[in-house]
């Protein structure tokens, strides 16, 4: 019989461990550690010995999924990010965000 809380784990941005980046998550009941497990989340040693996997890359989300990591990322992250999108899409809504993000900083 499983006991409650639990802490699973997931390869993901939360917090380096190890060398990987994680996230986690704690579960109160069994229904609860069933959702988590659909989302991908394991044990910690099921975790550290997941690939991490293939960079998605970003400008292959939404407008709005795009906009909303601007605010996280650096300058140089954001640069490429500019340069990135005015080579490929080039969304102008998008190109006007990440311009309106270098400026306000």
């Amino acid at each position: 019989m499983a006991e409650y809380p639990k802490m699973l784990f997931r390869i993901g941005t939360e917090f380096p461990y190890e060398g990987k980046m994680l996230d986690s998550l704690v579960v109160g009941s069994g229904d609860e550690e069933d959702v988590a497990r659909d989302a991908g989340f394991v044990g910690l040693a099921k975790a550290m010995e997941a690939e991490e996997p293939a960079k998605v890359d970003l400008l292959d989300g939404t407008v709005a999924e795009i906009t909303a990591a601007l605010p996280d990322m650096d300058d140089d992250a954001l640069l490429a990010l500019l340069e990135a999108e005015e080579a490929g899409k080039t969304r102008k809504g998008l190109i006007a965000a990440i311009k309106a993000e270098i400026e306000r900083r």
